[in-house]
């Protein structure tokens, strides 16, 4: 009898425990959706991993496991941050061979945060067909986003992955399609420090003024634009598909 009623009260204990837990992990995760809203900064996300350090993983002893499992709940806080950022091209906003055939319908873009199933960055353009590409021969497009700073170095380059959207306006020489280049995600609830990642995510997305997109047919000669530039021009502004992706 004796035995049944511990195991009774540690039952009891072990679900009291729980619900505790989830109800205080509802209320700091509305808690910090707020604060991310009102401060979509490195400083808020800071703010935020503040609170869920003092009111939720110092209060409550959690496995690892646990820990993912309520982090990957604050997923939905940073897509709703509402980060956006303008950007504008750097000298030209195509480089490489594709720029004879694909224009940008608007130069001005803006990179924004989004996704709630996994919130990244992302740059989302028009591109426009301006001239068919009369090749018969099947063809690759390759090609990186790169961002800039205000002085105009070089922050981070991405790898551009081409829509079937690319091949058939080329091949039609006319008509627009939209086309989003996803940068960077900023939450990783698996990593050992989810929040300061995020923060660092974040600034280096603030420090972006200008971008450049190096598009070309895989096995043609690069932008002949390119070869009227130095070297160190080259390397600092453009940052042409010859260069090793990040």
């Amino acid at each position: 009898m004796t035995k049944i009623l511990i195991m009774f009260i540690t039952a009891f204990i072990a679900i009291s425990c729980s619900n505790e837990k989830d109800s205080a992990i509802d209320r700091i995760q509305q808690k910090i959706c707020s604060t991310l809203i009102e401060s979509p900064t490195a400083e808020g996300i800071i703010t935020a991993k503040g609170i869920w350090q003092n009111e939720f993983a110092k209060k409550f002893e959690i496995t690892s496991k646990e820990q993912t499992d309520y982090l990957v709940k604050f997923r939905k806080c940073f897509a709703s941050m509402g980060f956006k950022r303008n950007i504008k091209p750097l000298n030209q906003s195509i480089t490489g061979t594709i720029a004879d055939y694909l224009k940008l319908k608007n130069d001005n873009l803006q990179i924004v945060l989004k996704n709630e199933e996994a919130p990244a960055f992302s740059i989302t353009c028009v591109f426009s067909g301006i001239k068919q590409y009369q090749d018969s021969t099947e063809f690759d497009v390759e090609g990186s986003l790169t961002l800039y700073d205000h002085s105009g170095k070089k922050i981070y380059k991405y790898n551009v992955y081409p829509v079937p959207d690319f091949y058939l306006t080329m091949k039609q020489g006319r008509g627009d399609f939209k086309f989003t280049a996803y940068l960077d995600a900023i939450w990783y609830p698996y990593d050992k420090n989810p929040f300061d990642k995020a923060a660092e995510a974040i600034i280096m997305m603030s420090k972006a003024e200008y971008y450049s997109f190096a598009l070309g047919i895989k096995g043609e000669n690069k932008d002949k634009n390119d070869e009227k530039m130095n070297d160190d021009e080259i390397l600092d502004n453009l940052q042409i598909l010859s260069a090793p992706a990040n």
